[in-house]
């Protein structure tokens, strides 16, 4: 199986969950879902991955939650050894299908590119990137010119509004923080 082809427009598709190494013998294999929410993670069951140079739908037949750990069985994946093969494999899920979040919540892919303004209407820069390191996640925010900002994620506190249709998002963050 060869893995993902950078020449496909994967635009109006989220990568969701990245598939891990098998488990046991009969092609079953762990998955890393990219949300907190484990048990809507576990509900789904049509994804699609990138496969043969095409976008090809998976579909899981099972997926169960085990120690906080998503345990999946593919429908045409009957061995360890084809679990292996899939192993690195990203799952995508389309973004149409996706729920509808509050204005305070918001998918990460939605962030990037987004202009971060503060509470004295200063344009601080454009949303790069987004990382986690546990406690909450962090915009790196790059300005026109100097260090990016690294900013909290932290709703109603840090980040006052995410408007949608003028791509922007309101913080309280000083310009002279960094």
């Amino acid at each position: 199986m060869k893995r993902k082809n950078s020449s496909l427009d994967l635009s109006l598709y989220i990568e969701i969950a990245k598939i891990g190494k098998p488990k046991g013998l009969s092609g079953q294999f762990f998955i890393t879902p990219f949300t907190d929410d484990l048990y809507a993670f576990a509900k789904k069951n049509t994804f699609f991955i990138v496969y043969a140079n095409a976008l090809r739908e998976f579909e899981l037949e099972k997926c169960v939650i085990q120690n906080k750990r998503v345990i999946a069985k593919a429908r045409e994946i009957n061995s360890r050894d084809e679990a292996e093969e899939i192993k690195n494999f990203s799952l995508y899920y389309p973004k149409t299908k996706l729920p509808k979040l509050e204005n305070l919540d918001a998918y990460w892919y939605e962030l990037i590119g987004m202009e971060v303004l503060n509470i004295e209407n200063i344009k601080l820069g454009i949303v790069k990137e987004i990382k986690n390191f546990g406690s909450n996640d962090i915009l790196h925010v790059q300005p026109n010119s100097g260090d990016t900002y690294l900013i909290p994620f932290v709703k109603s506190r840090v980040v006052l509004d995410i408007n949608r249709k003028k791509n922007s998002i309101l913080v309280d963050w000083d310009s002279e923080s960094n």
